[in-house]
């Protein structure tokens, strides 16, 4: 069930910050910036994520930032084994839950490790 977000309707962002999190601290570590094919990519995506169901958890987990001109889009905690997204953006916050285990999920999350190198 979605609340209210759909990863579809980003807009188009000219960069993305991937920005790994701390399961067990809920810390951020250090922002990767991405510009130019590399955030198109990521944005690419971020749209296609199917729905799907819950969970209760939040490993491994990434705080995706969508950015144009400087301005943030939408940003959204991600956690694969949740499946789910918790997003905030201009209007407030949601949440998307999506199949953390189909293909578009798994290169997002594949982008998001290499980009944090690990």
């Amino acid at each position: 069930m979605c609340d209210g977000y759909d990863p579809a309707g980003l807009p188009a962002a000219d960069a993305v910050e991937v920005v790994p999190l701390d399961p067990q601290t809920e810390t951020a570590g250090p922002a990767a910036r991405l510009t130019g094919g590399d955030a198109a990519r990521v944005a690419d995506l971020w749209r296609r994520l199917p729905p799907g169901e819950e969970r209760r958890c939040h490993d491994p987990a990434f705080t995706l930032r969508f950015l144009a001109g400087g301005r943030v889009l939408a940003e959204g905690s991600v956690c694969w084994e949740c499946h789910n997204i918790h997003v905030t953006r201009g209007d407030g916050h949601a949440t998307y839950e999506f199949d953390a285990d189909s293909p578009t999920a798994l290169q997002l999350l594949d982008e998001c490790r290499r980009v944090a190198g690990g």
